[in-house]
């Protein structure tokens, strides 16, 4: 409920919607919830929009949604997306438990923000950077 009304109130106030906040709202929402989620929001929407409240028009939601779909299925979202695993982050010399899971909870964040940077490489060295004390 909470995420529909920023989502909201985002895309009535703005007409450029940056991909990282798409990215997030979707990683939020879980791709497979994705239609489900604007099924309901689209309905809140009309809603509050038949009873003159402030609400995204249905073609700024159908632009967003197509965009939210492109996304959940084209873009890393989750741990399990990145290129790197546990395994790959032991032979870095990251401690398996709460460092390890702060590490790839930082790595999907990192990836969140710029998708090119979903590569072995570049994962490896922003753990061990984000691994040091």
């Amino acid at each position: 409920h909470a995420l529909g009304q920023a989502i909201a109130t985002r895309i009535t106030a703005s007409s450029a919607l940056p991909d990282v906040d798409v990215r997030r709202w979707v990683a939020r929402i879980g791709r497979l919830r994705v239609s489900a989620f604007a099924r309901l929001a689209a309905a809140l929407w009309w809603s509050d929009a038949q009873q003159g409240a402030p609400a995204p028009s249905p073609a700024q939601w159908r632009g967003l949604y197509r965009r939210m779909l492109t996304i959940a299925f084209r873009d890393p979202l989750e741990s399990g997306d990145l290129a790197v695993d546990g395994e790959d982050l032991r032979r870095e010399g990251v401690a398996p438990g709460p460092v390890m899971g702060r590490v790839l909870h930082a790595l999907t964040d990192y990836v969140l923000e710029d998708p090119t940077r979903n590569t072995t490489s570049a994962l490896l060295a922003e753990a061990r950077r984000i691994a040091q004390p």
